[in-house]
């Protein structure tokens, strides 16, 4: 029917959004919500957006003997000042953790015994990540 009318198909179109418009004109509450409604939410979900993230207080935790990987420790640190700000390089975990508990910091990244040669040798190193 509308390959030999092509006129019929736009006119029943064209029908279907003057009903439409009518009734949108019949109720300006309507409009009011669909209008406004979409614009508050957006208003209210979007005051919580942030458009970075705050950087996290970290403190690295190192072996007592190890300055080369506190070295390497701090020059990723200088890397990252958008996404971490570094506390403290230390030995020290136990002050670390107090921190942590205290809220101080954010992160406490706590590296093994000899991290750097078992990498080297091929073998993985567990790095322990607290955070509040």
């Amino acid at each position: 029917m509308t390959a030999r009318h092509p006129g019929l198909a736009a006119r029943r179109v064209l029908g279907v959004v003057r009903k439409e418009v009518v009734e949108l004109a019949r109720q300006p509450g309507l409009l009011a919500i669909l209008v406004v409604g979409p614009l508050l939410i957006l208003l209210l979900f979007g005051s919580g957006v942030r458009p970075t993230d705050p950087a996290a207080r970290s403190i690295f935790v190192t072996p007592q003997g190890e300055p080369e990987l506190a070295e390497v420790v701090r020059s990723y640190a200088d890397t990252q000042s958008e996404r971490l700000t570094i506390v403290d390089v230390t030995p020290d975990e136990d002050g670390a953790m107090a921190q942590l508990r205290d809220a101080r910091v954010d992160v406490v990244v706590i590296f093994p015994d000899e991290a750097l040669a078992t990498v080297e040798s091929g073998e993985r190193a567990t790095i322990r990540v607290v955070h509040r």
